[in-house]
């Protein structure tokens, strides 16, 4: 799976479209379905979504939290594959 806006080291000069275009070869070999989706933010989305989470109908998943002066342990962190979640960095 794909998700969000880190690269892999993998990517090169493609960054993320690498894997992606990586799935899009291996998808008439592998028995999974590989697609991509994109979605544009809108306001009502954003209201909608803020709803949710006002009402504790929706609650992201933030694996760890790090301050800012610890940014390089976080980024380690992530790049190790260990994130389960979102990693927050607070200011």
């Amino acid at each position: 799976m794909i998700v969000g806006g880190i690269a892999s080291p993998r990517g090169g000069l493609l960054g993320p479209a690498a894997q992606m275009l990586r799935g899009a070869l291996a998808s008439p070999f592998v028995s999974q379905r590989i697609t991509s989706v994109s979605w544009k933010p809108n306001s009502t989305d954003l209201r909608f979504l803020a709803e949710l989470m006002e009402k504790e109908q929706l609650t992201p998943v933030i694996d760890r939290t790090y301050p800012f002066t610890d940014l390089p342990e976080a980024l380690r962190y992530i790049e190790h594959g260990h994130a389960r979640g979102k990693v927050a960095i607070t200011l």
